[in-house]
């Protein structure tokens, strides 16, 4: 059931097919809240991944936050996260 859920609101691919639909068909709230639940999962996988020490999924993530902090004007986490993916590569 849990996965239904996050498959229905919560991923990539949901906003692809709501984009995809006529003007007259879009519903520019539930793609928000489809946005939103995206991004508070990405959140948490990275809060949880933190606790557990899974390095491996930390870098994957990385990208995704430095996309994010650029979109969102934020230059001091954008060098952060630059400079952990330098370091890491």
């Amino acid at each position: 059931m849990a996965c239904n859920i996050v498959r229905k609101y919560g991923l990539a691919a949901t906003l692809d097919q709501l984009n995809a639909k006529p003007p007259k068909q879009h519903d520019n709230v539930f793609t928000d809240a489809v946005l939103f639940n995206k991004d508070v999962l990405d959140y948490l996988i990275f809060n949880d991944v933190i606790k557990t020490d899974d390095i491996t999924t930390m870098q994957n993530i990385l990208p995704h936050l430095l996309f994010r902090f650029v979109g969102g004007r934020n230059s001091n986490y954008c060098v952060e996260v630059l400079e952990l993916l330098q370091g890491h590569h």
